[in-house]
């Protein structure tokens, strides 16, 4: 649900965004999912130019995550917006300095991570037809396997992403092009899909 709001965040659907925050059950309301949320709420408020409801927003989130940790949702923060929000709310120069410190580290990290990351050829085909938008139907049909079959590769798939939903997947997947470098989807004189070939 997380991901779901910050994808409507992303996109500017923030009517949505709010109506899916209200919806999610209070036993679901851990401590990071309503530090996910208050960071939702932050940006959503900057976004609406109501400035001095996100800085107050934002220096609550800042507080909480000193506290508690999560710094990681700095992350869901642009650059620009970060700065204006550090700004406009006062926070301490250590706030300013944690996200560029996180950042740097995550991207450390993420590179070191994805480059031990071994998908088979299946797997690499399964995900390129994940960022093609497929569902897993569509991907049995073209694949000429069973939907079974294609959710047990995505299942490993994930496991070896360290996701836990095609969206994550995709997300990675774009960033990392590295991961299916030697796959690419066949296409028929007619225009239809006929599974995979390898480049040469």
């Amino acid at each position: 649900m997380i991901a779901r709001i910050w994808r409507l965040v992303r996109v500017g659907e923030h009517v949505r965004a709010v109506a899916v925050m209200e919806s999610v059950p209070a036993e679901q309301r851990s401590l990071r999912v309503g530090i996910e949320l208050l960071a939702a709420a932050t940006i959503i408020h900057l976004s609406a130019g109501a400035m001095a409801r996100a800085a107050e927003l934002f220096r609550t989130l800042t507080t909480m995550i000193a506290e508690q940790g999560f710094n990681g949702v700095l992350m869901r923060f642009s650059e620009e917006d970060y700065e204006a929000l550090c700004a406009s709310s006062g926070v301490r120069l250590e706030v300013r300095q944690a996200r560029r410190a996180l950042g740097g580290e995550l991207h450390t990290t993420a590179q070191a991570a994805v480059s031990d990351i071994r998908l088979t050829e299946r797997e690499r085909v399964v995900l390129r037809h994940l960022l093609q938008s497929r569902k897993l139907n569509d991907i049995a049909a073209i694949e000429h396997v069973s939907p079974n079959t294609i959710k047990s590769q995505l299942r490993t798939l994930f496991k070896k992403l360290g996701v836990s939903s095609r969206d994550d997947a995709i997300e990675v997947g774009r960033r990392n092009p590295g991961l299916w470098p030697d796959v690419r989807l066949r296409v028929s004189a007619q225009g239809g899909r006929r599974g995979i070939e390898r480049d040469a």
